[in-house]
């Protein structure tokens, strides 16, 4: 088997039967993950309400527009630097669709590990995918950045929006746009879509009606402000279950004194990219402050 069969094998259906059970039970969960954030709503114990941090959001990105729009010159350039990325991103496709030797258009940072998958640059269809994000993305955070006739301290809030904004929409969220996702959920006939979406329910239910992802108990284990006990060792049953927008792996395990399942990083893991969010207790066993993790 060549290495292009056998990419195409790993992006291949085994069970079309159990993928549509399962995407029928993620449909499911998706409603019951509905019905816990609706409810406390609807019996007055949660509140609908997010016009003041959206009215912010809208108000920074608005002045961030006004100035662009302001002068013709200075839009005809932004939409000049935008359109010129994605000239030479179809340039550089093309000329690899026709096997030669292409430069990319975009290159992700090496540290992000949204891309660290060989098949964001080996598979052209992900390759593509990657570098309009990227092009895209980059510029969208340069006009925030750069935009020199609003105050610093509105660029600097618009410049945050729109990077929460790109991350959120990166492709490595997406089922169909990510290849280890993908992968995954083909292999797994979509069971890892399943346990997912049951967990997201499960965690807007403990909420109240917002998402509150549980990290540790803290009549049993030592918290201090943001700092909680992440050490491996004092885990079982890890299962990983995705990533934070910085790359860093975010698990569902159990503590091994007992308890349920809690969802958070692992302190080794961060240890070696953010040592500084890392401390160790007096007996060793290691803590993440989770404001630093990335």
């Amino acid at each position: 088997m060549t290495t292009e069969d056998s990419q195409e094998h790993a992006y291949a259906v085994r069970d079309p039967e159990a993928l549509a059970r399962n995407l029928a039970r993620v449909v499911e969960e998706a409603g019951k993950a509905a019905s816990a954030y609706l409810k406390p709503r609807e019996e007055g114990k949660a509140s609908f309400d997010v016009s003041d941090s959206l009215g912010d959001v809208i108000k920074s990105l608005t002045r961030v527009g006004e100035y662009w729009l302001a002068d013709p010159e200075r839009t005809l350039e932004a939409e000049r630097q935008l359109w010129s990325g994605y000239f030479d991103l179809w340039s550089s496709s093309m000329k690899r669709m026709m096997g030669e030797p292409a430069k990319p258009a975009a290159v992700a940072d090496p540290r992000d590990k949204r891309f660290a998958d060989p098949d964001w640059s080996r598979n052209q269809f992900f390759d593509f995918i990657k570098q309009v994000y990227l092009i895209t993305s980059r510029w969208a955070v340069d006009l925030a950045e750069h935009a020199a006739g609003v105050d610093p301290h509105t660029r600097q809030k618009a410049g945050f929006y729109v990077k929460q904004i790109a991350n959120a929409l990166a492709p490595s969220n997406f089922v169909l746009t990510n290849p280890e996702l993908l992968r995954e959920t083909l292999s797994s006939n979509g069971e890892n879509l399943v346990r997912g979406m049951h967990m997201l329910a499960e965690d807007i239910k403990a909420g109240g009606g917002d998402l509150r992802i549980r990290q540790t108990s803290p009549g049993d284990f030592f918290v201090s402000g943001n700092m909680l006990i992440s050490d491996a060792r004092a885990k079982q049953d890890i299962e990983p279950v995705g990533k934070t927008f910085g790359g860093t792996t975010i698990y569902r395990y159990r503590y091994k004194a007992g308890g349920p399942f809690h969802f958070g990083v692992m302190a080794q893991e961060v240890e070696r990219t953010t040592p500084d969010a890392v401390v160790t207790r007096p007996d060793g066993l290691r803590m993440v402050d989770y404001a630093k993790v990335t």
